[in-house]
């Protein structure tokens, strides 16, 4: 494709980086930013008159304008996907406190599947079965007389399963109230908790 100059009026070569007749510079090719039309002859575009930019310019408001639109895109696509995951969660049996925790791992970005949900209530659901079978333990954990944070280490024990019987229930009560008649203070006790700030294991210190 051939270009004219625009000092001397001559056609030259499209390979040609300068006039030959006169030394000016090839213009740079220029681009409708309407319908795409280029040429290096015009001002204008011939098809739908809107004026010409460089095709560099063009090619960069493009770009630009792709990007927000994906950009927007993206952000209605995760408004959207938040408030079925919203929706989902509130028709849920979990309790408030569950909720607004989920609520908030939601909008963090850290749920982003209807299976996850589902998975948390089925946890929830599990656990509060296991607490349902346990309840006569339970029941007699909170009849023993046992001051608070010991009750709580045993009441963690009971739902680790690392009490599963009246038996070892009764064992373990008789085994911190020796403590308690001999004074010994828990806090020469270190307790290793797990994922779920349950008591893992009671390690005594000497002091």
């Amino acid at each position: 494709m051939a270009w004219r100059c625009s000092n001397c009026g001559i056609s030259s070569q499209d390979s040609f980086a300068f006039c030959p007749h006169c030394g000016t510079k090839k213009p740079e090719p220029m681009a409708c930013p309407k319908c795409g039309y280029e040429t290096r002859l015009y001002k204008f575009c011939p098809n739908c008159g809107t004026e010409l930019k460089s095709k560099r310019e063009v090619e960069k408001e493009k770009a630009e304008r792709e990007y927000y639109e994906k950009l927007e895109r993206a952000k209605r696509e995760r408004r959207e996907r938040i408030d079925r995951l919203l929706s989902y969660l509130q028709n849920t049996d979990l309790d408030l406190n569950k909720k607004m925790d989920l609520e908030w791992k939601i909008r963090q970005d850290y749920i982003t599947e209807i299976s996850e949900i589902d998975e948390v209530v089925k946890t929830v659901r599990r656990n509060k079965r296991t607490l349902e079978e346990k309840s006569h333990l339970f029941n007699y954990l909170h009849s023993a007389g046992l001051d608070e944070r010991t009750e709580n280490i045993i009441f963690a024990e009971i739902r680790d399963n690392k009490i599963q019987s009246m038996k070892r229930l009764k064992e373990r009560v008789s085994q911190m109230r020796e403590l308690q008649k001999k004074r010994i203070p828990l806090v020469n006790y270190i307790y290793t908790l797990d994922s779920n700030h349950y008591v893992k294991n009671m390690l005594r210190v000497e002091s």
